[in-house]
């Protein structure tokens, strides 16, 4: 069955829904402040990626040593759910941090944390909702946010002839 949305709750999810997007185009795009934080990055953090992948990788291999996988317990699943965290969270960091090798790292950082986020806000916002109405509510705010984040790069590229991909900022990247 399906149950429509509050308009409050709407706007609510909508902002909640616009928030990964939102972070990702301020700091990692050149909207924002992308070219700042790419040079911050990589002249500061750069040089703990490897550090951080090698901690990760043992903390990995102690996992694995003491069958994480077997934890059957309450404690045992909420320690593998911890676990699977920082490791995610330890792969995105290093990922970003390594943006000014690996320039993709922070979108695809963004793709996996958009999804995430948005089933975190149930539990946190929305948790005396059905999983299946909170998913069902999820496409009209979805739909909003896309629109307006293009609607604003839109904008962007026609301010100024310099966010525009033409010959003259192919020749000046060149």
């Amino acid at each position: 069955s399906f149950e429509p949305i509050p308009w409050y709750r709407f706007i609510i999810l909508t902002v909640l829904c616009a928030v990964p997007g939102a972070v990702y185009i301020l700091a990692f795009t050149q909207i924002g402040m992308g070219l700042t934080v790419f040079t911050i990055l990589s002249e500061n953090y750069e040089q703990y990626v490897g550090t951080i992948l090698t901690y990760l990788l043992g903390f990995a291999l102690l996992l694995y040593v003491l069958d994480v996988a077997h934890w059957g317990s309450n404690f045992g699943k909420i320690a593998q759910i911890v676990s699977c965290g920082i490791l995610l969270i330890g792969i995105l960091v290093a990922g970003v941090f390594d943006a000014g090798n690996q320039p993709y790292s922070p979108t695809c950082a963004f793709t996996i944390l958009t999804p995430l986020w948005v089933m975190l806000v149930k539990p946190v916002f929305y948790w005396k909702e059905v999983t299946r109405t909170y998913v069902s509510w999820l496409s009209g705010p979805l739909l909003i946010d896309a629109l307006t984040f293009v609607a604003v790069w839109i904008t962007w590229a026609f301010m100024d002839d310099a966010n525009e991909w033409n010959s003259i900022t192919r020749a000046a990247d060149a």
